[in-house]
């Protein structure tokens, strides 16, 4: 019988919102989503990416979640502070959580 490999990706989407204080009417939506995958032997790529108002994307590298032996939880947290870094950045330059939502 063959091994099968299994794949998952775990997801997360942030939408936030930002008010320019010049033009109260005027709204900007940015939406960050991180994506984690968990392939065996640590083959997995994760990332942030960030979507800004204007529709140009960039991404930002995280760590693997799983190796040969299995779960890093040194990564998970890791990964934690990275996200959680860059959702203070970005709430630090007047931007707000509208929505988060998750998915497997």
């Amino acid at each position: 019988m063959k091994n099968l490999c299994r794949i998952l990706f775990i997801s997360s989407t942030f939408l936030l919102y930002h008010v320019d204080t010049w033009a109260q009417s005027e709204q900007k939506i940015m939406i960050v989503t991180t994506v984690e995958s968990i392939i065996p032997g640590g083959m997995g790529r994760s990332s942030v990416i960030i979507t800004d108002e204007n529709g140009k994307s960039t991404s930002e590298d995280l760590k693997n979640f799983y190796s040969m032996i299995g779960i890093t939880f040194d990564n998970i947290t890791k990964n934690s502070e990275d996200v959680v870094g860059i959702l203070n950045k970005l709430s630090a330059e007047g931007w707000s959580l509208l929505q988060t939502s998750t998915g497997v």
